[in-house]
């Protein structure tokens, strides 16, 4: 039996369209495979790389002919090969036709790297196996910015939980503008956050703090310090401010804290959180008004006692003196200073003391005093009693030298006289009792 020409033209063309969709199949396929920033691999049944494209060349740091004929075991991280195994055979028993997981690999100069990997089956006609299709994206950038991430945030946790300072977040939302309302700002200040430490701080729970009016937490004549800086904070019109000033806790009481807010914009640059940080330093406070009451005190006595006050180095040379010093020594104060107090010292006196002196530095005693005779500028002697105080440092170490001066010229001679008259009446006594003894 011939077959019909109209026949054998349609066999014909029917055939030639087939190859042609077949050619421009495989068309498509090279270019997607050859052009592809995905890396894409062919395996065989036998796990045997069969092709690789460039992309998947330049991810792994090898040729192409270097890679065919290998196994996944040579790029794999050695710890996800396991795993990997698993997945295979699950897809070559027909369990599964594709997966999808993220592993790691190794390229060609050793540096590992994170992908995303997706295989699956290419199955024939009659739904058997024929070889594996894998298609692998390069992640590592993003896993690594994903750690940072999660380590930022654990870092952050961490000093949120267990900071010693009280933390508060207030997340800005839409709430932001120009200004805000009243209305607006209560209930920002109700969305806000507290850390443990901060309601230990006030004696009050997170969902107190959140539920009480903000402004009764300040103590009253405190409240609008730093009113207009707030406003501009949380409208996003400046990025910080700092201030102390008084709180008051749950049971009443009142303490000092200093106050850090800042404000957190997001990548545009719009105010997307505010982070308050508040330290308590009512201990701080008190410490600086007990120094400044000292100081005081010791400024009073500096400048207006008769006697001559110094503060000098370890090494007695002057650093600071008091008018009455000055009065008594007739220097002027700009000439004084550059005379070192040993060498106001008469001559026959100047190594008097430096026994004691030695030991005051040494740490074996606090203070001693001396008594010795000075020469005033214009060449008059007078007998001064000195005494050496050292003042220690924070450690207990010797810092700098209180040195005080008073003129003892007249306590001086009057002793001498007393220890004179004493000398005259004993010699007078002696000398009557020696005449009865004779005339006995």
């Amino acid at each position: 039996m011939k077959t019909s020409p109209l026949i054998g033209s349609n066999e014909q063309t029917g055939s030639s369209d087939l190859q042609a969709e077949l050619h421009l199949s495989e068309a498509r396929f090279r270019t997607m495979f050859e052009t592809s920033a995905v890396g894409i691999g062919m395996m065989s049944l036998d796990r045997k790389i069969i092709d690789a494209n460039p992309a998947m060349c330049r991810m792994l740091g090898m040729t192409r002919e270097e890679l065919i004929g290998q196994t996944p075991k040579t790029a794999t991280y050695p710890q996800d090969f396991i795993q990997s195994t698993t997945e295979f055979e699950q897809l070559l028993s027909g369990e599964k036709d594709y997966f999808w997981t993220e592993r790691r690999y190794v390229r060609k100069n050793g540096e590992i790297f994170w992908a995303h990997v997706t295989m699956s089956t290419v199955r024939g006609p009659d739904g058997k196996p024929l070889y594996m299709v894998g298609m692998v994206i390069d992640i590592d950038e993003r896993k690594r910015a994903a750690l940072e991430l999660r380590k930022s945030e654990e870092r952050f946790r961490a000093i949120y939980d267990y900071a010693e300072m009280g933390i508060v977040l207030a997340n800005l939302d839409e709430a932001v503008g120009s200004s805000l309302d009243d209305r607006q700002f209560r209930d920002l200040i109700a969305r806000q956050r507290v850390n443990p430490a901060l309601q230990r701080m006030f004696g009050y729970s997170e969902v107190e703090l959140q539920s009480i009016d903000v402004t009764s937490l300040i103590y009253p004549a405190d409240r609008y310090l730093d009113a207009e800086l707030s406003r501009q904070l949380f409208a996003g019109e400046r990025d910080s401010y700092r201030i102390e000033k008084r709180y008051i806790r749950k049971d009443g009481s009142v303490f000092w804290g200093r106050l850090n807010y800042s404000l957190v914009r997001s990548a545009d640059g719009k105010p997307q959180m505010v982070i308050g940080i508040i330290e308590d330093i009512d201990q701080e406070k008190q410490a600086q008004e007990r120094l400044r009451e000292s100081e005081a005190r010791f400024r009073a006595m500096f400048e207006n006692t008769s006697v001559g006050i110094a503060l000098t180095t370890l090494d007695r040379q002057l650093v600071q003196i008091n008018d009455a010093a000055v009065r008594l020594t007739g220097y002027p104060l700009e000439e004084i200073l550059r005379i070192h107090p040993v060498d106001m010292a008469i001559s026959e006196d100047h190594d008097m003391g430096e026994v004691e002196f030695q030991e005051l530095i040494s740490g074996e005693r606090s203070d001693y005093s001396v008594e010795k005779r000075y020469q005033r500028k214009d060449g008059s002697i007078f007998w001064g009693r000195v005494t050496y105080s050292v003042v220690p440092d924070e450690h207990g170490k010797p810092e700098y030298l209180i040195g005080m001066i008073e003129d003892v010229t007249q306590e001086k001679e009057a002793r001498q006289k007393l220890q004179d008259q004493e000398r005259e009446y004993r010699e007078t006594l002696e000398q009557r009792v020696e005449e009865r003894t004779r005339a006995y």
